[in-house]
């Protein structure tokens, strides 16, 4: 099984392969549509993490009502 991104919308068995989808395919159909153009390997990206010096900082609100009363 390969994951591939389509390219084209196809008519494949009877149901659509439309553009942007991605599919986990059988090698055969896969490097079918490969070879033809019709759609790329789809490779995941990883998010990245968070670093400290990346996050926002967050604000700290004062206790307003104390000074009400």
């Amino acid at each position: 099984m390969a994951k591939i991104k389509m390219i084209r919308t196809v008519l494949a068995e009877n149901a659509w392969h439309k553009e942007g989808d991605v599919l986990e395919l059988p090698e055969k159909l896969s490097n079918h549509y490969l070879n033809r153009g019709i759609a790329v390997v789809y490779k995941e990206e990883k998010a990245q993490k968070e670093t400290k010096e990346h996050k926002q900082s967050k604000k700290k609100t004062k206790n307003v009502s104390n000074k009400n009363k």
